[in-house]
């Protein structure tokens, strides 16, 4: 008897998973999620999540898994600057009248995902490990393992939305790991937060080491608070910083605990070969200065599925039929991973009194904020780039100029 075959197989039910099976099994393939954890969500998460995500998406908000509603957030630099950032003072086009966002509960963000999958067809099961892929004369073959048994099945397209950890990209890309930053969070209770719509990010060197500290409220008493950062140990960053912010954290209890590993080195240099895609974390899809994944992540999982379930239709599983979903996901995501890479690049070698001058040029509106959005968005790096010159060209060749001329590049490029 052969092994049972699948039209599409997504490994991994993350962001990037789930809308991926949903999108092949609404478009009639037949899909197989395997997700190695028993339960969705293990990996820590910041759980924020902008408005124009769901807008984007199509997705509606709700009591099911909105917990807290915010409209900004203050940047604290590591000396004395504060840069105030309301959804208000965002008039950007993409942004306008879809500033703010969501803090979220992530499990239950993903069992909807999860249910909306299943509801138009899509196989899924947790606790099942794939563990490596053969090649039987023409056929593909995925090997897993579920409850103590080990399992073959074959296919003709399958998604690697696995994670950093990616079996599919060490395996059958053969790529090697990604750069990555530790991330340590804690969910705390009973803290004490004034304005619970508004997020705080502590940055510099003298809170978080080439990465950042960050308090998502989910009410005036409980939020998640994390650390990433590199070459320091993110446990007593984040404990210092704990201990020191009495006004938030004085009569607080570390309720749990969780670690992760983000890719921060931009998208990997292959996504697509023949009969597979990597998507999220998996394809190092995540914005490089701000660590955000979960966005880009189901983008890309939208469309891997479509164009697997197409691909699948017209019998062409082919690279070269398969880099639509590259070109696809590039033209949306692709200016702002790179210059989220070229700003993580250029403002990580800041000392900390630098990174507070720079946090003044923008609270003061030498920098436009919109200026700022665009490029954070990937939109353009040019109105940011004038405002800086006009401001302090000499602070501003201190900080790009390395990258200049790739920056300028990217600029001219957008203009286009």
């Amino acid at each position: 008897m052969g092994a049972e075959h699948r039209d599409v197989v997504v490994i991994g039910a993350g962001p990037a998973g789930l809308c991926a099976a949903k999108r092949a099994a609404e478009l009639g393939a037949d899909v197989l999620l395997l997700e190695a954890e028993e339960k969705l969500a293990v990996k820590p998460c910041g759980e924020g999540l902008l408005k124009g995500v769901l807008d984007e998406l199509g997705i509606k908000a709700s009591d099911e898994f909105v917990e807290n509603e915010v409209r900004g957030a203050y940047i604290f630099g590591p000396q004395r600057a504060v840069l105030e950032v309301r959804a208000e003072r965002i008039t950007y086009e993409k942004f306008r009248g879809r500033g703010g966002g969501y803090i979220i509960n992530k499990e239950a963000f993903l069992s909807l995902l999860m249910r909306e999958a299943l509801e138009v067809g899509a196989d899924i099961r947790l606790g099942a490990k794939v563990i490596g892929f053969e090649t039987r004369g023409a056929r593909k073959m995925l090997v897993f393992r579920e409850k103590g048994r080990e399992e073959r099945i074959t296919y003709d397209v399958v998604l690697g939305c696995d994670g950093y950890k990616s079996i599919t990209a060490r395996k059958l890309f053969g790529l090697k790991p990604q750069e990555v930053i530790p991330c340590l969070q804690y969910v705390v209770e009973n803290c004490y937060v004034d304005e619970v719509d508004m997020v705080r990010a502590y940055v510099g060197r003298r809170w978080a080491p080439l990465g950042y500290i960050w308090v998502f409220p989910k009410s005036d008493r409980l939020a998640n608070v994390g650390i990433g950062v590199r070459g320091a140990s993110a446990k007593e960053y984040l404990d210092k910083f704990i201990r020191e912010s009495r006004e938030l954290f004085g009569r607080a209890r570390i309720a749990s605990a969780g670690a992760a590993l983000v890719p921060i080195g931009g998208q990997r240099e292959r996504i697509v070969m023949d009969g597979a895609m990597l998507c999220g974390d998996a394809a190092g899809q995540v914005i490089p200065i701000t660590g955000e994944g979960i966005h880009p992540a189901m983008t890309a999982g939208l469309i891997a599925g479509e164009v697997a379930a197409k691909a699948v239709g017209e019998g062409d599983t082919s690279a070269e039929r398969l880099s639509e979903y590259e070109r696809r996901f590039n033209e949306r995501w692709g200016g702002t991973i790179e210059l989220g890479l070229l700003a993580r690049l250029a403002f990580e070698k800041l000392p900390d009194e630098k990174i507070d001058k720079f946090l003044s040029l923008v609270a003061s509106g030498s920098i436009d904020l919109n200026h700022a959005v665009q490029v954070i968005d990937g939109a353009d790096i040019g109105p940011f780039m004038r405002d800086f010159l006009r401001a302090d060209p000499d602070f501003c060749l201190e900080v790009f100029g390395s990258f200049l001329e790739e920056v300028m590049g990217n600029a001219g490029r957008k203009d286009a």
